[in-house]
């Protein structure tokens, strides 16, 4: 989760989506932790600019930063190296152990990732009948 928090309008407008979207309630939030008010927005003491360069640069623990990336958020950079040099070593250990019919072991799961259940691809058609759903009669 290196790097900052995005949106894809830009200017004001992008500011008043993101404000009016599902992410506003958690900026209003962190706002109000840091002494800040919505209200404020537009004086001479919290400017739009203010307002673009907080949501830009949030940390990864903010409200905002869970609200838009969801469980992504949990872990900050440190976590996914942590992670990440975990996989190497199971990795390197399971080829130093020389088992070539043993199983690879498995990277550790992230915040944000699912497991995979299967590979195969149904339509909804198919899915529905496999679970004994009928929406669409």
């Amino acid at each position: 989760m290196a790097g900052r928090i995005g949106h894809r309008a830009g200017g004001i407008l992008g500011l008043h989506r993101l404000l009016t979207g599902e992410h506003g309630e958690a900026v209003r939030y962190d706002l109000f932790m840091a002494g800040r008010s919505l209200d404020d927005l537009g004086s001479s003491g919290f400017s739009w600019m203010d307002l673009r360069a907080f949501t830009r640069y949030a940390p990864h623990t903010s409200a905002f930063a869970r609200s838009y990336h969801g469980e992504a958020a949990a872990w900050g950079p440190t976590e996914h190296l942590l992670a990440t040099l975990i996989d190497v070593e199971q990795i390197a250990n399971w080829q130093r152990a020389g088992k070539k019919a043993g199983p690879r072991p498995k990277p550790l799961l992230r915040p944000g990732q699912r497991k995979r259940i299967g590979t195969t691809v149904l339509s909804l058609d198919a899915m529905d009948k496999l679970l004994g759903y009928s929406p669409r009669t």
